[in-house]
């Protein structure tokens, strides 16, 4: 259900390719509204994302960016929002609508409904939870880190931003900052229900098995063979990226193979945390193998050389420096060595 939920279908790539090949910066063309008002929550969202990757910023029209939104009156706010959206307005209180985009928040629905089902083990449902914040992270709050201040630098450059509307931008930026607001406050939801499962969870283990120990269940589910596993240790190894000392060959393979609770091994990276966030998605690239940012989190047996790893902050934070640091290069060397083997 999740996995399909974030599947972009044939009909996202059809609307993608009139939206930008045919780009129309005069009006608004209603057949295409239309259709991108159908799509789901994260279809929608990536889009207008893709739209302003895809095209310089401006000079995109109030005419061209109303394909993905609308006006709703204030006294029929009446939209499914887990947390309702305040009367009040920064960018003009009197005005009597919301400018809001125009699709489903069926991505609000989905989430709601997995914080209340108790159609799953505990297990079964953190797992789900902590794809579900795994997305969130990278396909609404992470864009949003990057969406706003980018209109927001842009509003200081010019006063004439739009043919027809300067007002239309505030009124953007305001639905944008609301979002980010409901996103981030979705996302404390889950994690406060990803705490008390594990928890719970946790305290029923040590009652069956009469111990004192803190166990997670879970694991990364991946299937790179060990052979695979001790050949990027050895370069990692080659390069001091990781600390032996603390972190055997055997541990390395434990921690990626493993059930978490049948195990104490712990892998010491002596890179940052934004190295190893890349070094993670090479897993993913090159080994398609994808682990989620949020099970390292939550599992606590990968450190790094800032000790502590959060999946909230990996994705918003990272300097540029940082991410084209020649450890980057290396660790995409690695890889590239790594399959061609």
């Amino acid at each position: 259900m999740i996995a399909n939920y974030f599947q972009k279908n044939k009909e996202y790539f059809k609307i993608r390719k009139s939206i930008i090949l045919d780009y129309n910066p005069e009006k608004t063309n209603k057949k295409i509204k239309k259709r991108i008002s159908k799509l789901n929550e994260f279809e929608h969202f990536s889009l207008f994302c893709e739209v302003f990757i895809e095209k310089p910023l401006f000079p995109f029209t109030k005419e061209y960016l109303s394909h993905f939104t609308k006006k709703r009156k204030k006294s029929n706010h009446k939209i499914y929002d887990f947390f309702p959206r305040s009367n009040s307005n920064t960018s003009n209180s009197s005005k009597d609508y919301y400018l809001v985009f125009n699709c489903n928040k069926d991505f609000e629905e989905l989430i709601i409904n997995h914080l209340k089902t108790k159609e799953y083990s505990t297990e079964t449902l953190v797992k789900k939870l902590l794809i579900i914040k795994e997305y969130l992270l990278q396909y609404f709050l992470d864009p949003l880190e990057i969406l706003i201040p980018t209109l927001k630098n842009q509003l200081k450059k010019t006063n004439k931003l739009f043919i027809e509307n300067d007002t239309f931008i505030f009124d953007l930026i305001e639905e944008l900052e609301y979002n980010k607001k409901n996103y981030n406050n979705l996302l404390n939801s889950i994690e406060n229900k990803i705490k008390s499962l594990s928890n719970e969870s946790i305290e029923n283990n040590q009652i069956k098995n009469n111990s004192s120990l803190k166990k997670i269940k879970g694991n990364y589910q991946i299937e790179v063979k060990n052979e695979v596993l001790e050949e990027i240790y050895n370069e990692l190894n080659r390069y001091d990226f990781i600390d032996i000392d603390r972190t055997s060959k055997e541990d390395f393979i434990k921690v990626f193979k493993l059930d978490w609770k049948d195990h104490d091994s712990v892998i010491h990276f002596k890179i940052t945390n934004v190295e190893v966030k890349f070094f993670i998605e090479c897993f993913d690239e090159d080994l398609n193998e994808k682990i989620p940012l949020t099970f390292i989190e939550h599992a606590g047996n990968i450190k790094t050389k800032d000790r502590i790893f959060k999946a909230s902050t990996l994705y918003s934070g990272g300097s540029q420096s940082e991410k084209n640091s020649p450890n980057i290069k290396i660790i995409r060397s690695i890889f590239e060595k790594i399959k061609k083997h």
